[in-house]
């Protein structure tokens, strides 16, 4: 049985839709009274009496709502299902349902890429941009560019490169720029802390690293980075089974920015070679780095 679903995210575009959910229809635009748009990271709503929520309204199969759902990752509690009242252009309301953050606490920016999308979708349907405009000022500065470096376990190689690129972010004087962290494509070593062996190759070489816990890169954080980054091909594949795709061309080999192209970077935890990791990271960061100031010059 087909729903009305409500979009006032990146499903506000007509081309990402027809990928993710091949059997919607627009049926029209609309608007949710009493709530307004914010970010936390990614586009929510919560209730603000006065305020109203601009929407595209689309007819969903029961296949594109699962779809949905795993995008959302409603069963990872990133977000959940809402029924709300929609008021159409033609000011009749109806029952439509919405996706809302489970965690709504604190507020934090976009990143460009996912913003683009949005701001195209306000433009395209002739929203009312100065909704988006005021909650983009709640959020703060918007963060342009967002890394993330992926390795099996989350224990040494991808944190190792994690505080890497901090470093030289910060050295470059981009931390209001580049965002980056760390995750797993496994189970393996969840909550773990980063390896006594990777801290002290940290240490050697005087870069400053934090107490962590490891986890696993999840399939809604496709549209949240810029860059999804493994260290061998393992990594890789471990990428694109979580992600399904990676229709943008997002997932890279580390090495890839160094001009070495698939060439993988040595678990040190097997082979104990902490040092040759960190030269290959390090190596890979700086080539990385070169890329993002090119880009945010553009």
């Amino acid at each position: 049985m087909n729903k009305l679903y409500l979009a006032y995210g990146s499903n506000l575009s007509v081309s990402q839709m027809a990928f993710r959910c091949p059997d919607a229809k627009i049926i029209g635009t609309g608007k949710i009274k009493d709530y307004k748009l914010v970010f936390r990271f990614h586009a929510d709503i919560e209730p603000c009496i006065g305020s109203e929520v601009p929407v595209l309204v689309w007819q969903i199969s029961k296949a594109d709502e699962k779809r949905l759902d795993r995008y959302e990752g409603v069963k990872g509690g990133y977000y959940h299902q809402e029924i709300v009242t929609v008021i159409m252009d033609d000011e009749k309301g109806s029952e439509a349902m919405v996706y809302v953050m489970n965690n709504q606490s604190g507020v934090e920016p976009p990143a460009k890429e996912y913003l683009r999308i949005i701001e195209d979708g306000y433009s395209h349907f002739g929203f009312d941009k100065k909704i988006l405009e005021q909650a983009l000022r709640e959020a703060g500065e918007v963060v342009v560019k967002r890394i993330l470096f992926v390795c099996h376990g989350n224990i040494c190689r991808s944190p190792m490169a994690e505080f890497i690129m901090k470093d030289i972010v910060r050295r470059n004087h981009c931390e209001d720029k580049i965002f980056t962290s760390s995750a797993a494509t496994t189970d393996d070593e969840i909550g773990n802390d980063m390896y006594p062996q990777a801290k002290a190759e940290l240490k050697r070489h005087g870069i400053p690293f934090t107490h962590r816990a490891a986890r696993r890169v999840k399939h809604s954080e496709y549209d949240k980075w810029d860059y999804i980054i493994g260290m061998d091909a393992e990594n890789i594949h471990g990428l694109l089974y979580i992600m399904g795709s990676d229709p943008e061309n997002k997932i890279k080999p580390l090495l890839f920015f160094a001009g070495e192209g698939d060439r993988e970077i040595s678990d040190p935890w097997y082979t104990r070679n902490f040092d040759t990791a960190y030269d290959d990271i390090r190596r890979g960061c700086e080539g990385l780095m070169k890329l993002l100031r090119g880009e945010l010059s553009d």
